[in-house]
């Protein structure tokens, strides 16, 4: 076991969870899974919780730095006043006048240094700190504290202060309330699967606990350079391939977001020139659409070549906090804010990250991110720049987005998420409001989320010959599935690399089994961070059902329907205990499978099959948004077919009047099947352990 824990606090944890790469290191070999950076163990933990604590903290930082320490933590976003008369005004004015605290209760400042860090695998870490643990995450996010009317009424007086020409962008947020039941770490571990965030953190002051996703990056100092990358421009994924490249298509030429992005991006332009050599600053990248698992978003890079010498504290009042969370004119913007939101940010908005001897510096600016007391209560912030040309309902809705990564991640979600009220939280909701909304966002309530460590499975046949049919098929679906729910980068060099992995993984299995007189059943899973495993067993029984003159083999309905809107029914995933569960009783009750019905009473799929009936001679199959999944056999089926198979919605009546009935998978192929009349009652998920069990014995398509 690693001498390293999460469990024993103070530490700071920061975390690329979704290239293994840390500290400008491409990882390889033994460090393709160190994609932790560790810091434990300080030497000096240095805390400012006044605003007049911040000069000497950050005098402190230099002294430390150049001593040879390593120093990790946050800045708050209220730092800024330090050093800012103006907005020092704007937030003890504002605070006074509503009679609230003017800075959040976790420390303005709070930093430890030590010696060196420790690169970690921050998957075993995890592991290790929840096996030492029977407790698990629960999370409970309220509702925002504006409604769609209340922000409304915010968003009209913003836009006025564009009008009126003192600002032509402004980043308005909110925060939700959490709480947070169980164990953080755990919590942590599932928020990182379901963001796959480049900038991660997770730090344990003993008081305090911060959970940060982050995809963005404030600051990276390395070597004299400086690169920035701010984030401007979002949009939702989308329900299928075509959608999804569509809406990533739409964002890249969206000239909203285009003039957001280049505005801050003139900004931090003109904050890095202040500690720049002349000439140096420049933008080699821009408008760049990146991949999230709830969203797509639109960064930009900055580059300068930094004046030689330059302390942290010189670089950090120049530049902080990133543009991109306050709007421009910055200190206007600043100000602005100050007098329209409901409270301190604190950590939220600010930075989480390192600096590091030589020079060395990566900061993060902390969105998507969690705040969290000792007795697991705190917030989180979301958040949306506003300029001229914006819709108080598209920047509501974003706000929202911006927290689905956490919801995905609830297994307690008291969330809202068609708007909340600008009084106290009664529990009531407002059944027409709730309509009235879903209908203007074109929304459904937030899906249920996939669980901490899924992975993507592709169950193949490997006939004794080695061949694989439909091969390409499956690791197109494999590789399209990865970048839809963002476990692997759209980096072209990260696809391949993990495309690579998938395919000599397979060949050194194939290999290594040898001559072979069985076919058998072959799955792949691809977890996040692109970890492959590839396992085979012989296949038992024969495709066909058997000889010609034995009885068809018979299926039953489930009396359990699917909720075909949930994520996990357009994707193959490791996350589908209520299929494990539906095949096992199959086999007990002498089943062929047990088909599902979705929640709107339409067929969508076996447990372990596609399903086709037939009716006077045309076939149809069920529609992939009634929750079917996008089987392998069924495209190649769908394709081939001659006449057409239709994609159609299958009620009870129209299965049970079928003339004949299939159902099938890439492993067994198509299969004639006879319908049992009877409703099966599925045993109940009972928790963490049921959910895992049995998984290799699924071969569903």
């Amino acid at each position: 076991m690693t001498a390293f824990s999460l469990r024993r606090a103070p530490l700071v944890l920061l975390d690329d969870c979704q290239s293994a790469r840390v500290d400008g290191q491409q990882a390889g070999g033994r460090r393709e899974r160190e994609s932790g950076l560790l810091f434990s163990d300080p030497a000096h933990i240095l805390e400012a919780r006044g605003l007049d604590a911040i000069p000497d903290a950050l005098n402190r930082i230099d002294a430390l730095v150049a001593e040879g320490h390593w120093l990790a933590g946050w800045l708050s976003y209220e730092c800024a006043a330090a050093w800012e008369p103006r907005v020092r005004r704007a937030i003890e004015d504002s605070a006074a006048k509503a009679g609230r605290p003017p800075y959040a209760r976790e420390p303005l400042i709070w930093m430890m240094a030590v010696r060196a860090p420790h690169r970690v695998d921050t998957e075993k870490l995890l592991h290790e700190a929840e096996r030492g643990s029977r407790r698990r995450a629960g999370l409970s996010l309220g509702t925002p504290p504006l409604s769609a009317d209340g922000y409304k009424s915010r968003f009209a007086a913003l836009k006025d202060f564009i009008a009126a020409g003192d600002v032509y962008q402004v980043n308005f947020t909110m925060a939700l309330d959490a709480a947070v039941t169980g164990d953080p770490i755990a919590l942590y571990g599932e928020i990182r699967q379901h963001q796959l965030a480049p900038y991660g953190a997770y730090i344990d002051t003993g008081d305090w606990r911060v959970l940060s996703a982050s995809p963005e990056l404030f600051l990276e100092r390395r070597n004299g350079g400086i690169r920035a990358c701010p984030m401007k421009g979002t949009a939702r994924r989308g329900d299928s391939g075509a959608e999804d490249a569509a809406l990533a298509h739409a964002l890249a030429a969206d000239s909203k977001s285009q003039a957001e992005n280049l505005m801050i991006v003139d900004l931090l332009r003109n904050d890095l020139s202040r500690v720049a050599e002349p000439g140096s600053v420049a933008v080699p990248r821009l408008y760049e659409v990146s991949a999230y698992p709830t969203l797509f978003q639109m960064t930009s890079t900055v580059t300068a070549d930094l004046k030689p010498d330059l302390p942290p504290s010189d670089l950090i009042r120049a530049a902080f906090p990133c543009g991109s969370v306050t709007g421009a004119p910055k200190i206007r913007a600043m100000e602005i804010i100050a007098g329209q939101e409901n409270g301190p940010r604190g950590v939220y908005c600010g930075a989480i990250g390192y600096f590091g001897p030589e020079g060395r510096m990566t900061l993060n600016v902390p969105i998507r991110t969690f705040v969290l007391g000792a007795d697991g209560r705190g917030r989180l912030g979301i958040g949306s720049g506003i300029v001229a040309d914006s819709r108080a309902r598209d920047e509501y809705d974003e706000c929202l987005l911006k927290a689905d990564f956490a919801r995905r991640a609830s297994v307690a979600d008291g969330s809202d998420t068609s708007g909340g009220t600008d009084k106290p939280d009664t529990g009531k909701q407002d059944p027409e409001k709730q309509n009235k909304d879903k209908q203007n966002t074109g929304k459904q309530d937030a899906p249920p989320r996939f669980r901490a460590g899924t992975a993507l499975i592709e169950t193949m046949r490997l006939d004794p010959d080695g061949h694989i049919p439909r091969r390409d098929r499956h690791l197109a679906r494999l590789a399209a599935s990865a970048r839809a729910l963002g476990m692997i980068s759209d980096s072209a060099t990260m696809e391949n690399r993990v495309e690579n992995q998938v395919e000599n993984r397979i060949a050194r299995h194939v290999a290594a089994l040898g001559a072979r007189r069985h076919t058998r059943r072959m799955r792949v899973l691809l977890g996040p961070g692109g970890t492959v495993s590839v396992t085979s067993k012989p296949l038992d029984g024969t495709p066909d059902g058997g000889k010609a003159d034995t009885p068809l083999p018979a299926v039953a309905i489930a009396g359990d329907p699917l909720d075909h809107r949930a994520p996990q029914r357009r994707h193959k995933t490791t996350d589908r205990a209520i299929y494990d569960i539906a095949a096992r009783k199959a086999r007990e009750d002498n089943l062929a499978d047990i088909l599902f019905f979705n929640t709107d009473g339409l067929l969508a799929e076996g447990a372990i099959s596609t399903v086709f009936i037939v009716r006077d001679g045309l076939w149809r199959t069920p529609r992939i948004s009634d929750g079917a999944l996008p089987g392998v056999l069924r495209a190649e089926l769908i394709a081939q077919a001659d006449p057409p198979i239709e994609e159609t919605a299958i009620t009870h009546d129209m299965l049970r009047q079928a003339d004949r009935v299939f159902i099938g998978n890439s492993v067994r192929g198509l299969r004639e099947v006879t319908l049992r009349e009877e409703i099966v009652a599925l045993p109940a998920i009972r928790g963490a352990s049921e959910m895992t069990t049995d998984r290799t014995n699924r071969e569903d398509d």
